[in-house]
């Protein structure tokens, strides 16, 4: 399932990176069903057809596609079966409010439009293996600024904005947080929780966390 979402992303895996390889998508949950329906007979196409229904659009790192199973995919896969939230769509930001946030549009990691909520995933990544000090000083101070501007957009459109780091992936515990959080601003009273779905989360999430590299893929 993880590799559909990231043939249909916009990120290659690479190493153990939480961000991946940025470039335009190598496919789609449309191009992918279109392919599938060509054949009546293949070994794994129950399995790959049962797969693409869980699938998105839009993803943008790996991290981002962690998330969105885990607090997405239903019950019995072991997410925490909310709504479903849309990767990276772009919302327009009205023309007066953009003299307060500076920005003509702005794309949430996932986003629940409807109900005015976002979710951000917030990479403390690096690439100072690759830069200068002094470049990765530079970018530190443009990120701060972008996520500064960003928190000022949402707030001027009236959105509610969560955040989540990879120390905070990591935890169950914090992950739960995150999805009672969104529950509630989502307009759920709670999280359906029996001890079969338990199970189920923590075997998900057991998995997701582990670095990509690592990963055998059987979810």
């Amino acid at each position: 399932m993880t590799l559909g979402f990231e043939l249909c992303g916009s990120y290659s895996l690479f190493n153990s990176s939480m961000n991946g390889i940025k470039h335009a998508p190598l496919s789609s949950v449309e191009e992918l069903s279109t392919y599938l329906a060509q054949f009546r007979y293949a070994h794994g196409l129950t399995r790959a057809r049962r797969a693409l229904t869980y699938i998105r659009n839009g993803s943008a790192s790996p991290r981002e596609t962690d998330l969105f199973m885990m607090l997405c995919l239903p019950l019995r896969l072991g997410g925490f079966g909310l709504p479903e939230a849309k990767l990276n769509e772009t919302l327009d930001v009205k023309k007066r409010a953009r003299v307060a946030t500076g920005l003509a549009a702005i794309t949430p990691d996932l986003c629940w439009k409807e109900k005015r909520v976002a979710l951000e995933y917030e990479s403390t990544e690096s690439h100072g293996a690759y830069v200068s000090p002094a470049e990765l000083r530079l970018m530190n101070q443009r990120k701060l600024a972008s996520d500064s501007e960003r928190r000022r957009t949402y707030e001027v459109m009236q959105m509610t904005v969560l955040t989540v780091t990879n120390g905070e992936f990591i935890h169950y515990q914090d992950v739960e947080r995150i999805a009672k959080l969104l529950a509630r601003r989502l307009g759920k009273h709670g999280l359906t929780s029996t001890f079969a779905a338990e199970v189920k989360r923590h075997e998900l999430h057991s998995w997701l966390r582990i670095p990509v590299e690592r990963r055998s893929e059987t979810i």
